[in-house]
């Protein structure tokens, strides 16, 4: 069975004896949630720089990442998006892409 995300983000508070709100989760649904479905689409649920999996795609840890940082001029373009955890976000912040393709490197290294 294909459940929802917020049904199977709920399933798994309720498993771990965690308090989930749902009316906080329903107003994630913001603009930038059909661009993360398209980069979900494109390129998995998990981390572009760890592989780290994600547990929905509500969830919380997801951010958007620039391949090619706005302040370098890179495009606010779907080509030039992928998704991350706020940790990775914030350690790539305005590296340049080859920079951020060698620290994804290092991360998924063995």
């Amino acid at each position: 069975i294909n459940w929802p995300d917020e049904l199977q983000e709920a399933l798994s508070a309720f498993r771990a004896g965690r308090k989930i709100n749902l009316c906080q989760s329903l107003k994630k649904r913001t603009r930038n949630q059909g661009i993360i479905d398209r980069i979900i689409e494109r390129d998995g649920l998990e981390c572009w720089f760890s592989g780290e999996a994600f547990a929905g795609r509500l969830d919380e840890r997801i951010t958007i990442e620039h391949l090619c940082a706005i302040a370098h001029g890179g495009p606010n373009h779907i080509s030039n998006l992928v998704i991350a955890t706020a940790e990775w976000n914030r350690k790539a912040g305005h590296l340049s892409v080859a920079e951020k393709v060698r620290l994804r490197d290092q991360a998924r290294a063995p």
